[in-house]
């Protein structure tokens, strides 16, 4: 055979790996369970509204660390969306915390999505917020970050990485 068919065969398969390497990015990079209480987290939402998460005991709570820079991040946005107003009457309630660098993007961005859930900007003044966090969780290692919390304030799911509805879905239907 010719060196020909042999670099075709070889770049055949370095483009199907970079293909594979590229479409796995949107599969969990981390799912681990039971990892201990969340802690308390207390912030004012981007439309003024106080969070509180001692105030949502008894409520399953997904908590996604995320940000308006973040492509996965703006994807999983209809989701949580979707989620709350499907599932929030039954007992959940989703939080953002974003890791933007400007609150008024955060804002800006939160209100023209039309989020019908709280979400936090970090980085003024709630460092100490997310320190609690990583006490807990460890550190952020990539965004989204997303923890599902059930009714008795336990992390049982911490997800690195994009999910689609269906995912979050499943995971809290089995806590509510």
């Amino acid at each position: 055979m010719s060196k020909k068919y042999y670099l075709a065969i070889a770049l055949v398969l370095v483009v199907g790996l970079a293909l594979v390497s590229w479409f796995s990015m949107e599969e969990p990079l981390q799912a681990v369970e039971n990892y201990g209480s969340l802690p308390r987290l207390v912030g004012k939402s981007y439309d003024g509204q106080k969070v509180d998460t001692q105030a949502l005991r008894g409520k399953v709570l997904i908590v996604d660390l995320w940000a308006t820079w973040c492509p996965p991040c703006r994807k999983e946005i209809p989701h949580f969306i979707a989620l709350q107003k499907a599932y929030g009457p039954k007992g959940l309630q989703i939080i953002g915390l974003s890791m933007d660098n400007e609150e008024a993007q955060h804002t800006q961005f939160a209100k023209s999505q039309g989020l019908n859930y709280p979400s936090i900007f970090l980085p003024n003044g709630h460092q100490k917020l997310l320190d609690d966090l990583m006490k807990v969780i460890g550190p952020v290692e990539g965004i989204p970050t997303t923890l599902i919390v059930d009714r008795q304030g336990k992390i049982v799911t911490k997800h690195v990485g994009y999910a689609d509805q269906a995912f979050f879905e499943a995971q809290i239907k089995k806590l509510l």
